[in-house]
C-alpha cells in the first residue's frame, strides 16, 4: 500500500472527526447524506445475457452538490452495474463495490475490469452484485481555482480539502460528502431496480472500495449501519498511527502526495 493512499485514508478519517458533533442525534455527514434530493434517479440502458448471469447497466444520477457556482459538476451521475446470477442462492444480501473512472468513459462491458470482477463475485457467492463507477465524479473544474485546472480523484479531493480548510463554514465543499451518498444512494437504486424487475430485493449490503473509495467505504458503513452489514476498506488502517511523525519522515515523496504538496494542503500538517 502507497503512502499515497495511507494518507487519503487518513484524510477520511479526519472527515469523520470533524464532521461529528457529540450528543447529537445526527451529524453533518449524516444530514448530508440522508437529506432528499430531487436529482436522484436511474434508468436502464443496458443489458447483457451472459452465460452465468444477466448484467445490467443504469445511468444513475445520485444527488446535485452544492451548484455551479462552485464546480462545472453539481449533478453527480454514474454508471451502476448490476450483476443478477442466475442461481441467486442469497438474495437477502448484495455486494457493492466502488469503483473509479471518468464520467467521459462510455458504457461499461462486461469484460471491463472491475465489472467482470464483481460480476465473478456474484456468481461465484450467488448473490446479487453491484460495481458502482465514477467515484469520485470527474474531470472536474473548480470556479474558484484562479489555474482552471481540470481535475480528477485525489487532485480534486486535495482542492476541497484545502477549500475546507480556508473556511470550515461549510463542511459540504469536502469531496468525501458525494463520494458517501453516491454509495447510500446507490443501495437505494439497486433496491428500487430489483423490485421493479421482480427480482428478491436485497435488504442487506456489504460495501467495499480502495483507496479513497476504502475511505468512501467507513464513512458509508458509519452513516447506514442498518443496511450495511459489512465493510471492506481496501487501504492502510492508520487509525493508530503517530501520522505527525511518519508524515514528517517520509519527506513528501512527489509520486505519493503531489496533489497536496501541489496546492499547499500539507503546510497545515
Amino acid at each position: 500500500m502507497s503512502y499515497y493512499g495511507s494518507f487519503v485514508y487518513f484524510l477520511s478519517i479526519i472527515t469523520i472527526v470533524l464532521l461529528s458533533i457529540s450528543n447529537c442525534e445526527s451529524t453533518p455527514l449524516d444530514d448530508y447524506v440522508r437529506s432528499v434530493d430531487s436529482h436522484f434517479n436511474w434508468s436502464l440502458i443496458r443489458t447483457y445475457e451472459e452465460p452465468d448471469y444477466k448484467l445490467y447497466i443504469l445511468n444513475f444520477t445520485s444527488q446535485k452538490w452544492l451548484d455551479d457556482t462552485f464546480s462545472s459538476r453539481s449533478i453527480w451521475w454514474h454508471y451502476l452495474c448490476i450483476t443478477v446470477p442466475n442461481k441467486l442462492i442469497r438474495p437477502n444480501t448484495a455486494f457493492l463495490f466502488m469503483d473509479q473512472g471518468s464520467n467521459n468513459d462510455g458504457i461499461p462491458q462486461p469484460q471491463n475490469d472491475f465489472v467482470a470482477l464483481t460480476s465473478m463475485f456474484g456468481v461465484g457467492s450467488g448473490s446479487i452484485s453491484v460495481d458502482l463507477q465514477d467515484i469520485p465524479n470527474g474531470p472536474i473544474r473548480f470556479m474558484a481555482d484562479p489555474t482552471n485546472t481540470s481535475r480528477s480523484g485525489d487532485a480534486a479531493i486535495a482542492w476541497t480539502w484545502k477549500a475546507f480548510t480556508d473556511n470550515s463554514s461549510n463542511g459540504d465543499v469536502l469531496l468525501n460528502l458525494p463520494m458517501t451518498k453516491a454509495a447510500y444512494r446507490a443501495m437505494d437504486a439497486v433496491q428500487q431496480f430489483t423490485d421493479k424487475q421482480g427480482i428478491i430485493v436485497p435488504k442487506k449490503f456489504v460495501v467495499a472500495g480502495t483507496s479513497k473509495r476504502g475511505g468512501a467505504t467507513w464513512l458509508t458503513a458509519a452513516v447506514d449501519n442498518e443496511r450495511v452489514i459489512g465493510a471492506i476498506p481496501i487501504v492502510m488502517d492508520l487509525l493508530k498511527i503517530q501520522f505527525v511523525r511518519w508524515f514528517n519522515q517520509i519527506k513528501f515523496p512527489l509520486f505519493t502526495l503531489y496533489y497536496f504538496k501541489q496546492i499547499e494542503f500539507t503546510s497545515y500538517v
